[in-house]
């Protein structure tokens, strides 16, 4: 990858401050490849990892490299965040030594909160990256291409591109849901909001039992693909004696977690185009 000049105003001492601090080896504190995805695209609106394609410790030192101020410092802030909580939850304690670090870290998210922002080709490139059509379109690719070599990884990315999905249609809609929801109560609000129930088809409309059975369906496979990321997919710890599912199992599930991500976010679109239609 071509090295380019920073876009930020990190010293070279505050970056090995948080590479000593996050990267591990090439690790980053207890992320796998996909929850790491789903952290930094909820932070700062892309996949690091798939931005840069090295390791997550990697990726993560270029993102400070070549993103821009405001950039840097949310990351940073919500990875402090992550460290200490897995103090309070995960029984993963902080010494002297690694909490004198974070408190510098802190000081380096403040410093950088405080600089006027400045637009950078890299924050050109956060904002074209918000969830959209394409963003699907290029997740999907890359799932597709993950199958061969990591079936496991491939079926955990595709159920967390169904999460972002949802997650990312009830912040458009203005919708409040709680940091804690878990996966199938998410896609219940999502479901509802987009008037994808039983409840919301007429008794009278033409084909309704053909309609609501189709409805229902759908809400099946998404929670199946909820359970089978949770049994096979990355993501969740497993036993020494764990196999995880063959290829063919994966582009199913992948197939599946990637239509209904389609079909959700068109519905979504379809619907904000008509209600602005109506205004």
């Amino acid at each position: 990858m071509t090295q380019t000049k920073s876009s930020n105003a990190l010293t070279v001492r505050e970056k090995d401050l948080i590479k000593r601090e996050f990267n591990s080896g090439g690790y980053v504190l207890d992320f796998s490849n996909s929850t790491f995805a789903q952290f930094t695209f909820d932070s700062v609106g892309i996949s690091i990892q798939d931005e840069y394609g090295l390791s997550k410790g990697a990726s993560l030192e270029c993102f400070f490299d070549h993103a821009d101020n405001k950039s840097c410092a949310k990351l940073l802030g919500d990875l402090i965040q992550k460290r200490r909580d897995m103090e309070l939850f995960d029984d993963s304690s902080i010494d002297l030594k690694e909490q004198k670090r974070l408190d510098e870290c802190q000081k380096i998210v403040e410093r950088l909160s405080s600089l006027p922002e400045i637009m950078t080709p890299h924050k050109a490139i956060v904002e074209k990256s918000d969830f959209n059509t394409d963003y699907i379109n290029q997740q999907i690719t890359q799932i597709y291409e993950s199958i061969e070599d990591n079936p496991t990884d491939a079926i955990g990315k595709g159920k967390e591109l169904l999460e972002s999905c949802a997650k990312s249609i009830l912040k458009e809609r203005k919708i409040e849901y709680s940091s804690n929801m878990d996966f199938t109560e998410l896609m219940k609000c999502v479901f509802k909001e987009l008037h994808l129930t039983r409840d919301c088809v007429p008794d009278d409309k033409k084909a309704s039992q053909t309609i609501k059975n189709t409805l229902s369906g759908i809400s099946t496979i998404v929670s199946g693909v909820n359970d089978l990321r949770n049994s096979y997919g990355s993501g969740h710890g497993k036993e020494k004696d764990y196999a995880g599912l063959s290829r063919r199992h994966a582009r199913l599930v992948v197939g599946l977690s990637t239509s209904a991500t389609i079909f959700l976010w068109d519905t979504h679109k379809a619907n904000m185009s008509a209600e602005n239609h109506l205004r």
